[in-house]
């Protein structure tokens, strides 16, 4: 595992703070529908979903970047493709707040899922449809490396089940401030700036005698996809740290699930289908137990869990 960085970063990193920060200031100052984006936080403190639009818009427009300069264009592209269906999906979800939930408001999968099953479409299933159709495309667009059509199926599964499952696990972070942030800049920033050695295979040399030549995975390019997705989000997140944790935006459903398709899509642009795989099955993991666990209740158990989520935090 080495540091390492990429000028073709720059630009999607300067897109990243230059949109999410343009984006915020822009909406600040026009407070657009100011009453229909405002929200009670857990502190009781009045909050602007505005924070979520301009970390979605900055998502978007840093993958578009990232799809400019890429290696992998097209991968990068699914990025572009999953973070703004991400972001319109929970855009909905945040405008309607449960409106057309019928007479008793669905929370959660499990609560979304049994309405579905009595014939009622929630937003939060709506939301499900929107990012579950956005990660297939953007997975079709990361593409295989497998030869087999089963292997191909495989992959488009596996980083179908991976994007959907982050940015659902985002939006469950963002319960408080900085929460799911942090999380994300601390996942995004070693896919952004570190890579690993290249591996030694054998190489025919003029004699004939196998000798050992470095290859290095697409993935740890420095004009990756996986590299350039998760740098622009990484400067998004970390801009929109600041506000989160003033207390005067949130991310809302449209930020969260932006941003975390985003990660995922990062995640589902790695040559490793090993790390792909463990993340899913963990991503998957947190997502159920938390139909039965409160995230919150854990992290405040733990002290190291505790510390960093209380890091820079208004106090109580």
């Amino acid at each position: 595992m080495r540091l390492s960085i990429s000028p073709r970063q720059l630009p999607v990193v300067g897109a990243g703070i230059g949109v999410c920060a343009g984006l915020g200031y822009v909406l600040r100052r026009k407070r657009i529908k100011a009453s229909q984006w405002e929200r009670t936080n857990f502190h009781g403190v009045t909050v602007s979903l505005r924070g979520g639009v301009a970390m979605a818009g900055a998502s978007v427009a840093s993958a578009a970047v990232a799809s400019a300069l890429s290696d992998q264009p097209r991968a990068a592209l699914g990025g572009v493709v999953a973070s703004l269906g991400g972001g319109l999906a929970g855009y909905i979800d945040d405008v309607d707040q449960g409106a057309h939930d019928g007479g008793k408001v669905a929370k959660v999968l499990k609560g979304h899922l049994g309405a579905l099953a009595h014939g009622q479409v929630t937003t939060g299933v709506i939301k499900i449809a929107g990012i579950g159709a956005s990660a297939l495309a953007a997975s079709a667009l990361v593409g295989s490396k497998a030869t087999s059509v089963s292997g191909k199926a495989a992959d488009l599964a596996l980083n179908t089940v991976l994007i959907a499952g982050t940015a659902n696990l985002a939006n469950l972070l963002d319960l408080r401030p900085g929460r799911a942030l942090k999380a994300t800049v601390l996942v995004a920033t070693p896919l952004s700036y570190f890579s690993c050695a290249a591996a030694k295979t054998p190489a025919s040399g003029a004699s004939g005698a196998a000798s050992a030549t470095p290859a290095a995975p697409a993935s740890a390019s420095g004009a990756s996809a996986q590299r350039l997705l998760a740098s622009g989000l990484n400067a998004a997140a970390i801009t929109a740290l600041v506000e989160d944790l003033q207390e005067t935006t949130m991310l809302g459903d449209t930020g969260a699930n932006a941003a975390g398709a985003l990660l995922g899509t990062s995640l589902a642009a790695n040559d490793s289908w090993k790390l792909r795989l463990g993340t899913a099955l963990g991503v998957v993991g947190l997502i159920l137990a938390s139909e039965k666990v409160s995230f919150s209740k854990v992290i405040a158990a733990n002290p190291a869990l505790n510390w960093l989520d209380q890091l820079w935090r208004r106090p109580l």
